[in-house]
């Protein structure tokens, strides 16, 4: 016979277990990038505390920033090319001085 509350000990042991069973595998699962983005924004938790679901949200939303701050650099970048684009362009219009020749006397 169980002893009173054992059963219910076995039961939140056997969760803590299949929780920590899923989050290696969720972990083991992840490329070298992603996990080092989880590692980085400290995002893993503790095994057997965090679901394999709540570290899927939080990789999420880690890629998610880090997508939002790459946004702005690479319309700065685009941006640049385009106006080193237009100021050849302005160069290749615009009319050509006729470059003075010296003649040495002597």
């Amino acid at each position: 016979m169980d002893p009173p509350g054992g059963r219910d000990e076995r039961r939140r042991q056997a969760e803590r277990l299949r929780r920590e069973e899923a989050y290696y595998h969720f972990i083991n699962e992840l490329s070298e990038e992603e996990y080092r983005l989880m590692r980085d924004s400290n995002l893993l938790g503790t095994p057997g505390e965090v679901t394999a679901e709540e570290l899927r949200q939080r990789l999420d939303g880690a890629k998610e920033q880090v997508s939002a701050q790459r946004a702005p650099s690479r319309a700065l970048r685009a941006a640049t090319q385009e106006r080193k684009k237009a100021a050849a362009g302005l160069q290749r219009l615009a009319p050509r001085r006729p470059t003075e020749t010296r003649c040495s006397s002597g």
